[in-house]
């Protein structure tokens, strides 16, 4: 059997081994997949809140402030959270109910490099 690894391109063997790892690791993350979403996870999203004003703070909007644990990035100048909602519907709720318009606040996803998810 080495015999056989021995004769063949080192190259395909390489090949062949990252294959059989990238099909495992698909497997392993349809697994994960099928796991969460039986144990009824809902998924929380990780949301930036910026607002033009300065002054303005996520404590001035209690329905808002209740819905998760904020911290304000100095980096990104905004509030950061893990919220069961979609900032579309943040985005309505800051309409609807505070009459704030995309010039005010912007409510969006606070996207991570690997290089932040590797300090976190």
């Amino acid at each position: 059997m080495l015999l056989i690894f021995f004769q063949t391109n080192l190259y395909t063997i390489v090949g062949e081994i990252t294959v059989l790892l990238l099909v495992i690791g698909f497997f392993y993350q349809r697994h994960l997949l099928k796991k969460s979403k039986s144990a009824n996870d809902k998924h929380k999203y990780s949301i930036l809140i910026v607002f033009k004003d300065k002054e303005r703070n996520i404590a001035d909007y209690p329905e808002i402030a209740q819905l998760t644990d904020w911290h304000y990035n100095d980096n990104l100048k905004g509030y950061t959270g893990l919220c069961l909602e979609n900032p579309k519907e943040l985005t309505l709720l800051f309409n609807n109910k505070y009459n704030m318009n995309k010039k005010q606040v912007t409510v969006g996803l606070n996207r991570y490099s690997l290089f932040e998810l590797a300090y976190k």
